[in-house]
């Protein structure tokens, strides 16, 4: 994905992951970025989630975490937990997306 405005907020700071899980049957891409502060993970989580809002319906599932149901129902994830950013894009099946999400932010640590 390219585009002009940086909504993650990366910089030569940032540090990530980008990866294809199969979940059973399903394929899921998953991403985790590490932000150098909360702050800095709070406003790349806000300026992403602006711009999957203007894509598509945003679903609250907790305080710092989202679904986004995007054309052709594809479903997109983003949560946040400290310094990190966790997301799934283009999830067809909703449940093992928030499902990698979430076993992604438990092995962050407190």
């Amino acid at each position: 994905y390219i585009d002009r405005e940086n909504i993650l907020k990366l910089n030569e700071q940032t540090e990530g992951v980008v990866a294809q899980y199969q979940l059973g049957r399903t394929k899921v891409n998953g991403f985790v970025i590490k932000y150098p502060s909360n702050h800095d993970a709070n406003a790349a989580y806000n300026s992403y989630l602006a711009y999957l809002s203007k894509r598509g319906k945003v679903e609250r599932r907790k305080e710092v975490s989202a679904m986004v149901t995007l054309q052709k129902n594809k479903i997109t994830f983003i949560a946040r937990k400290k310094n990190y950013l966790v997301g799934v894009w283009n999830a067809q099946d909703a449940e093992k997306g928030y499902q990698l999400v979430e076993e992604t932010l438990s092995l962050i640590d407190d």
